[in-house]
Order: structure tokens, then sequence, then C-alpha cells
């Protein structure tokens, strides 16, 4: 079950410990249209991440904003726009959430397209929510975009902030939503 997300902090990483997959009956915590309300509200309460990215290149300013959250609780989608596209985040497709530093979030997602890993300090400090599709860190390279410029099924999502404590938060309100849903990672039978 993805109810059990993992939190990576200052690079100390802990999986919390694993379930027994179940189906959660629909009186156990809070409706999935709820769930997603509170989702929507957050997100679409946070505006855009500002910080200074440094390497060993230099320093340059960044600024990540998505912006315009909507929940589709029929079809358990999550639809958001992240530059010029329009994303929708299938939550039956999600296997994994994780809470990292931006460090750390970039060293893994420069590895998944190939690329050396990234040596990035941000300043301030940002945290990055990742929702790994079941296919692991699948990353869209750069042109390659949907249909209508849509994310795909097997995209990772990642969402920006600058509290932990609100990434913690608001992972946890996803990992119950996939639950829902019914997605999550399911262990092999034997």
């Amino acid at each position: 079950m993805v109810n059990n997300y993992r939190l990576f902090i200052l690079g100390v990483s802990g999986a919390l410990a694993q379930e027994t997959p179940t189906q959660i009956p629909a009186d156990n915590g809070p409706s999935l249209e709820v769930t997603m309300n509170f989702i929507v509200d957050k997100l679409n309460g946070i505006g855009p991440v500002n910080f200074v990215a440094i390497n060993s290149g230099g320093s340059y300013r960044n600024s990540l904003n998505m912006t315009g959250f909507v929940a589709d609780s029929n079809n358990c989608q999550l639809g958001y726009n992240s530059g010029n596209l329009r994303k929708k985040l299938d939550l039956k497709q999600v296997a994994d959430i994780m809470v990292m530093p931006i460090e750390q979030y970039a060293s893994r997602y420069f590895g998944a397209t190939g690329q050396s890993s990234s040596d990035l300090k941000a300043d301030p400090e940002v945290f990055v929510l990742v929702a790994l599709p079941k296919g692991g860190w699948q990353v869209r390279k750069t042109g390659q975009n949907g249909p209508n410029n849509t994310m795909t099924s097997n995209e990772l999502a990642d969402f920006n902030f600058y509290e932990a404590n609100m990434a913690d938060r608001i992972a946890r309100a996803l990992s119950h939503a996939v639950d829902l849903c019914g997605g999550g990672s399911q262990p092999e039978p034997f």
C-alpha cells in the first residue's frame, strides 16, 4: 500500500513498516472526494517556489510554479498546469510516494535521464513530493509530450514546497487517495 510512503529528509531515508495490502473500507478516514479536495486546496495555495540553485557550474535563479489544480474523484485523477503542459496524475497508477530535499531529487532525476548526477544546493531549502508510477523513475525527455501536451500515465509527478511539514501532510493525503483508488505497489504473490 502507498499509505506507507517514504520520507527522505537530510539524506536519511526510512521506509515505514510494510502492511499487507487490503482494500480500505469507505469508513476508514475521509472519503476520496474530501481527500482530493484537501490536496487541491493546499496545492493551489502554494504558489511559485523560488530558489537559487548552486552547483559547480555556478548559480542561477529558479522558479517552479504549478497552478490550476483540479480534482476528478470519479476518475481518480488530479489535473494541473506545469509550465505550458496540462498534466493529469492518475492515482490508480501511483506505486510509491516520497518526500525528499530537492538536492536528492535532482540526483535521482538526472540519474533517470542518463545525465551525470547533480551537485545541486538550493537556497532556500526546497522539498519535493514525488509520486512514482508503477514503472519507477521514468522521466519525459524534452519534446516528448502525450496527447494535447498531457503527462502520460507512466511519468512521475513532482510537487515543490518550502516546508517539509506541508509536503508531508499532502503526501499522507495523497497516499490515502491512492489507496482509495486502488493504486499503490502490490507485492508479488510468491
